[in-house]
C-alpha cells in the first residue's frame, strides 16, 4: 500500500479538499483506497477507513499546523502533496512546511498542488517561477472555481458534479501524477 500525505501547516489552503478529490480520483481508476483525516476541523467527503491488506493506497488529510507527530508522518509516506494558495502569506508556510518533510529524511516524493489559481493574475505566475527558483516542483494547478463549492455541498466530485470543469481536469491530472510517481 502507498501512502499519500497531503499536508501543509498553513490552514485554508484546500487539503482536505485535494485529499478528497485524490482518493476520489484514485477509486475511478479501480484502486482501493483507505482514508484518514487526522484534521479535527473535518469536512471531507470520504469516511475515515482503517488500510486493509488489500488497498492500494493510504491518503492521509493532515491538520493545519507541524504538528509535533509530522516528521513520523513524512517517514512514514510514500508521497507528500503540499496544497497551497499562490500568495506571499502562504510562501513562508510552505516552505517551513517542506523544509521539515525534507529534514525528517523522508523517502517520499515531494510535490506541491497550486490551488485557487488564476492564470490571468501576474502574482500567480510569479509565484509558479518562485517554486520552479526553488526547485519545488508543482504537480499541477487547481483553478478557482465555484464548481467546487458545489460540488461539496452536493457531496460528490468535482468530477462526477462536472467532469468538464478545469478544476477536474487539474485533480486528474495530479492523480496521474500521483500513480507516476510512486510506480
Amino acid at each position: 500500500m502507498k501512502t499519500v500525505l497531503v499536508a501543509n501547516q498553513k490552514g485554508g489552503v484546500g487539503k482536505t479538499t485535494v485529499s478528497d478529490e485524490i482518493a476520489f480520483a484514485l477509486e475511478r481508476r479501480g484502486y482501493k483506497v483507505s482514508f484518514q483525516n487526522l484534521d479535527p476541523q473535518g469536512g471531507v467527503l470520504h469516511a475515515p477507513t482503517l488500510p486493509k491488506d488489500d488497498d492500494d493506497f493510504l491518503i492521509v488529510d493532515t491538520p493545519p499546523t507541524l504538528h509535533k507527530d509530522f516528521a513520523e508522518w513524512c517517514r512514514a509516506a510514500d508521497l507528500i502533496v503540499m496544497p497551497t494558495r499562490a500568495s506571499t502569506l502562504d510562501q513562508i508556510p510552505l516552505m517551513r512546511c517542506w523544509d521539515k518533510a525534507v529534514k525528517s529524511k523522508t523517502k517520499a516524493h515531494l510535490g506541491i498542488a497550486v490551488n485557487f489559481y488564476d492564470k490571468r493574475r501576474l502574482a500567480d505566475s510569479d509565484f509558479l517561477r518562485y517554486l520552479a527558483n526553488c526547485e519545488m516542483p508543482v504537480w499541477t494547478t487547481i483553478p478557482t472555481t465555484t464548481a467546487i463549492v458545489q460540488a461539496q455541498a452536493a457531496q460528490m466530485s468535482i468530477y462526477e458534479f462536472n467532469k468538464k470543469n478545469k478544476a477536474a481536469a487539474a485533480f486528474e491530472e495530479l492523480c496521474d501524477r500521483i500513480i507516476k510517481e510512486v510506480g
